[in-house]
């Protein structure tokens, strides 16, 4: 029976667990803190409670359609990497342009909210679907 040391060092010189913990390990984070600070990021910029729900709505709503999109593609093209790189790149392209999006109108900052959304959320089912 392998000791837990020898499991970890194994896992940590794994290239490949390596190249899916990193981005995984950040964009959940960003998922995380994103879940728990969007009512005090929209009482900053002037939006009722009422419509900082609507961000989070369509934050899932999206999330889950990004999410069963990714899975069907993973699914029938095996291009697990492909996927992974596609998902950090609009996460970081969709989280960068969010806060801009919030200074200009609601509708603008729910859509970009949707699309962050829509790029962040898949990275939970293909670190999962990876990791089996």
């Amino acid at each position: 029976m392998p000791s837990f040391w020898n499991t970890i060092k194994w896992l940590f010189t794994n290239k490949n667990y390596v190249i899916l913990l990193i981005p995984f390990s950040f964009l959940y984070s960003i998922y995380m803190a994103l879940g728990a600070i969007v009512s005090l990021i929209c009482k900053q910029f002037g939006y009722s409670a009422n419509q900082s729900a609507f961000f989070g709505l369509f934050f899932i709503i999206f999330g889950v359609v990004g999410s069963m999109i990714q899975a069907s593609i993973c699914d029938k093209r095996k291009t697990f990497k492909q996927q992974l790189i596609i998902i950090c790149f609009l996460a970081v392209v969709t989280s960068s342009a969010l806060p801009f999006l919030f200074y200009l109108n609601i509708y603008l900052a729910i859509m970009g909210t949707a699309l962050l959304g829509f790029s962040l959320i898949p990275i939970l089912s293909h670190g999962y679907s990876c990791g089996s």
